[in-house]
């Protein structure tokens, strides 16, 4: 199975390499139930994951949704793209207001998110 770029302002179905064609459906997600994200590219920078994020996929009645309780996140969504997209946002809010601001400005519990961040991830500029 392929990996996942989510891109800012393209739907993931277009940017999943897997073997199979991502749609909202159960046996896709039964068959895929953590996708694998190489990186996230946004308007003006790109997150490179050191391994890549797993997005862990579940279904509860009419959502999809994904939690990683390392980072504090939970994120979903009516349908597979609403919930990459809900991600994808999250990474950008988490990399902007945590993981670039300086260590006086975060309380002690964003300091160590802060910390897991950089341990996932690099930031690379867009040229």
């Amino acid at each position: 199975m392929g990996n996942t770029v989510l891109k800012q302002g393209e739907s993931v179905y277009k940017t999943y390499t897997g073997s199979a064609v991502l749609t909202p459906t159960f046996q896709i997600i039964s068959q895929y139930p953590k996708i694998p994200v190489e990186r996230m590219e946004f308007d003006d920078f790109v997150l490179v994951f050191d391994s890549p994020y797993k997005i862990n996929v579940r279904q509860e009645n009419e959502y999809f949704i994904h939690e990683d309780p390392q980072l504090d996140m939970i994120c979903w969504g009516k349908t597979l793209e609403e919930l990459f997209d809900a991600v994808f946002e999250e990474f950008n809010f988490l990399w902007k207001d945590i993981a670039l601001e300086e260590d006086g400005k975060l309380d002690e519990s964003a300091q160590r998110l802060k910390q897991i961040l950089l341990l996932i991830a690099k930031e690379e500029k867009i040229q």
